[in-house]
């Protein structure tokens, strides 16, 4: 993908955003929130990616390996065994993400949390690319709300 990404494909990923969004306000289809949100996030980190930006996800795998290195000189396991690496990290933290674009098994973790979770992370690649100037659309009003909410948690967080 190059820096000067199409106009169209800053409008999908709004699409996709937005349309997460709504169904995570509504709260009656989690699952297809985490889905469409795990898509925008991914999109939107690779936009980042071509503007030579940093996304979350790349920036949650440096502190995580950083702060694990630091922890301990010997190779640190995953619970499922592996060893600690960034792309290990990646798969932690797509698991849910994952499990509801590809597996037929019953879901073991909380689609709400992990939805809102994705959000958060796809919301934050959105802001750094209209940092960046990119050409997104205006923020919808789902989105002002979600920054709304998310900021009003992260500062009553105790």
């Amino acid at each position: 993908m190059s820096s000067t990404a199409p106009r169209d494909q800053f409008k999908a990923v709004c699409e996709l955003l937005d349309s997460a969004l709504r169904l995570y306000f509504e709260g009656e289809a989690d699952f297809a929130a985490l889905h469409l949100s795990g898509a925008a996030e991914e999109l939107l980190g690779n936009l980042l990616r071509a503007r030579d930006c940093t996304p979350v996800l790349d920036n949650l795998q440096d502190v995580m390996m950083k702060a694990w290195t630091l922890l301990s000189t010997d190779d640190l396991l995953l619970m499922d065994g592996a060893t600690m690496s960034p792309k290990a990290i990646a798969e932690v933290m797509n698991r849910a993400r994952n499990h509801v674009k590809h597996s037929t098994q019953a879901a073991t973790y909380d689609a709400r949390s992990e939805a809102r979770d994705m959000l958060e992370r796809a919301f934050l690649n959105y802001r750094h690319l209209l940092n960046e100037r990119a050409p997104l659309p205006a923020p919808s009003e789902l989105m002002q709300r979600f920054d709304h909410e998310f900021f009003e948690r992260i500062t009553n967080a105790e």
